[in-house]
């Protein structure tokens, strides 16, 4: 299996930077995470930014889009020609559907928050995963972006999402943001709820900081039953002034 056109290699890296990360800058952050990383797995969203993997990793992209729809719908900055090419459409929600005990690693950055049911996203990975397999997660932290205005999800709202799956809840989101995003009126707000959820309008569903993130994958043990077998995460890195350091990581391995 070929490693894809344009995927960048990350760095080899000490054990000792791996257990105390220098924290340096993002882009080291996830070359550190993505070194840990070997064998077949999934990258969800990768777009023009596939995550930094080991040279003995070999991923499958795969995005809620298709490759034409991703070239269609360029986020600013995006070009066309940095694009990865994904092997299928298909939601990270439907990893609960993979074939169990089947992947070495999952990646998934800034995917998370833009599912409708976090904590099945977790299962998934949990049951798609072989004995030793690592799910790599890099999170948008609210306090460093659009979201700052928005509420950190509660666990009660997430599991209510994982348990059925709710329009009035759909709603909610679209609400939420609408009015603490785009900074719309209540009528406003309103009708971009409507016209949202009708559409199924890309937009952040949850939001979280490093704490509440980490409090819900604890919490999902519980829930679901299952359990990491090492739970690893790296808090948002200090503010450099000029936006780079927005996310913060979690690599959790079976």
């Amino acid at each position: 299996m070929a490693i894809p056109l344009g995927a960048p290699i990350s760095r080899t890296w000490g054990a000792d930077e791996v257990a105390n990360p220098t924290r340096n800058s993002a882009l080291e952050m996830r070359e550190i995470l993505g070194s840990q990383c070997s064998g077949v797995g999934l990258e969800f969203g990768a777009g023009s930014s596939p995550f930094p993997l080991a040279l003995n990793a070999y991923p499958v992209y795969l995005d809620i889009k298709s490759s034409a729809q991703l070239h269609q719908t360029l986020y600013p900055g995006q070009s066309g020609a940095n694009l990865v090419h994904s092997a299928f459409d298909m939601a990270i929600e439907k990893l609960q559907d993979w074939p169990e005990n089947s992947l070495d690693f999952v990646v998934a950055c800034h995917v998370i928050e833009h599912t409708y049911n976090p904590l099945g996203v977790l299962l998934g990975a949990y049951k798609a995963l072989r004995r030793g397999g690592r799910l790599v997660l890099t999170v948008p932290d609210k306090e460093r972006t659009f979201d700052r205005e928005r509420q950190i999800t509660s666990f009660e709202h997430v599991t209510a999402d994982f348990r059925r799956r709710s329009k009035s809840r759909d709603l909610e989101h679209y609400y939420d943001y609408g009015k603490n995003v785009l900074a719309l009126d209540h009528a406003a707000s309103v009708q971009y709820a409507k016209e949202g959820c009708a559409s199924g309008a890309d937009i952040h569903y949850h939001v979280w900081d490093f704490v509440s993130f980490g409090e819900m994958i604890d919490k999902a043990e519980e829930l679901i039953g299952f359990k990491w077998s090492e739970k690893k995460g790296i808090p948002t890195l200090p503010d450099d002034g000029a936006g780079n350091n927005i996310e913060f990581y979690y690599s959790l391995v079976k």
